[in-house]
């Protein structure tokens, strides 16, 4: 979420740039910005919230507004609660390669300490490895019950 949050402030920034000028009519004075600029803007948005088209509707709002209103919720999973939390499998696997990228790092010290800590580091991604083949194993049995409606859908075990 907070990637496509950046990718829509970036598409907003180069909307105002391209600012052309004003426009005076009847109905008062109206800035005109490039079109290009609008559609990309839709686009980022629409995919930033997981929108159904490409196209931003009214009827997205309260999807939108549920979204961004959990946002600095204290949960960090993704549920009905949290929207915008992450998917637990994409979260083992940010974690997985942070870690894989601080082991690579201290690989070469030669002292007990880090090669304790590049032991334990490896132990940690062994059972990252291991949540996200449970969670893959979830994923098979829940769509034998339905198909993801994603969070804010109907859930396809429990209430």
């Amino acid at each position: 979420m907070i990637k496509g949050l950046k990718e829509i402030a970036a598409m907003a920034t180069a909307l105002v740039l391209s600012r052309k000028g004003d426009v005076a009519t009847e109905d008062g004075d109206f800035a005109t910005v490039g079109t290009d600029e609008i559609i990309h803007l839709d686009i980022t948005i629409a995919k930033a919230f997981d929108l159904d088209s490409d196209d931003v509707n009214d009827s997205d709002v309260p999807k939108i507004m549920t979204i961004l209103s959990s946002l600095g919720n204290e949960q960090v999973l993704m549920s009905r609660d949290n929207p915008a939390g992450f998917k637990l499998e994409e979260l083992t696997r940010k974690l997985r390669y942070e870690i894989e990228e601080k082991t690579r790092n201290i690989s070469n010290d030669e002292r007990i300490q880090a090669k304790t800590v590049v032991n334990n580091n490896s132990q940690i991604i062994g059972l990252l490895h291991q949540i996200e083949a449970i969670q893959r194993q979830s994923f098979v049995l829940m769509e034998q019950i339905a198909p993801d409606e994603g969070a804010l859908g109907k859930p396809r075990i429990g209430k």
